[in-house]
């Protein structure tokens, strides 16, 4: 991915797009059963839990919930995701960036 900028083609995204998802799931996958087979029997819920919840960002999003309700969670969400939006779309192709002193 640390390619693209330097080499914009479809294909690159493709294929590093596909790359971190199987990366991904295998992580995923290996770290799910390295915890079950750590965790107590009477606290398998309770780790997988955890570990997810630390694994998506979970605490702050799930406390937002918790207090607010879904509406807070994808609200602040299509939020970040506009923002996001909005830095990238404000850049100008070839554009230098200028480092402060």
């Amino acid at each position: 991915m640390a390619l693209l900028p330097a080499l914009p083609f479809p294909g690159l995204l493709y294929f590093s797009v596909m790359a971190f998802a199987v990366g991904e799931g295998i992580f995923n996958a290996a770290l799910g059963a390295l915890v079950f087979i750590a965790a107590p029997n009477a606290a398998q819920g309770q780790v997988q839990g955890g570990v997810r919840l630390t694994g998506a960002g979970g605490q702050r999003g799930g406390q937002l919930y918790a207090r607010l309700g879904p509406a807070a969670t994808f609200g602040t969400g299509a939020v970040l995701v506009f923002a996001a939006l909005a830095l990238l779309t404000s850049q100008r192709p070839g554009a230098q960036v200028q480092a402060a002193d």
